[in-house]
């Protein structure tokens, strides 16, 4: 049978891998809530610099195209800022379930060196009152047993 402190340790050690494998959940979040501000930035200079064109000596098709392709970049950009608002809630859930993990392993880390602290604590009075003993037993044996008839 493991003893309490090996049990304490797996207990920390499992914390450790949760708190582990939340924070890698959460990198990964981050970087695609990156992408995804990254792909959102890219349309809307695409939007801007298509904009920006020149309007004249276009014929009247182009001028169609033109704005047709406006419209697209504009629904693009209407979608991505909704893939961009659920990467940041899928973000804002890692964030808190990092932050709990996180929470839960440190203070199984107080907690055991608090069972510690107490251990070492108990076993300190143990030994004083195994050393009181010893010292009450050693006085005993050196009184004499009653009075002296000599």
């Amino acid at each position: 049978m493991a003893s309490a402190s090996e049990r304490m340790q797996l207990l920390l050690d499992m914390a450790a891998r949760d708190q582990a494998s939340a924070a890698e959940v959460l990198r990964k979040a981050q970087a695609h809530y990156q992408l995804q501000a990254r792909r959102l930035d890219e349309i809307l200079e695409q939007l801007a610099s298509y904009e920006s064109l020149p309007q004249q000596a276009v014929t009247p098709g182009q001028l169609i195209q033109r704005r047709a392709f406006v419209q697209q970049l504009g629904n693009l950009q209407t979608q991505q800022r909704q893939q961009l608002a659920l990467a940041l809630r899928e973000l804002e859930a890692q964030k808190d379930a990092w932050q709990k993990t996180h929470l839960k392993h440190r203070a199984l880390q107080e907690w055991v060196a608090r069972c510690l602290l107490e251990s070492d604590k108990a076993m300190g009075l143990a030994e004083q009152k195994m050393l009181d003993d010893w010292a009450t037993q050693q006085a005993a044996r050196k009184k004499p047993d009653g009075p002296s008839l000599h």
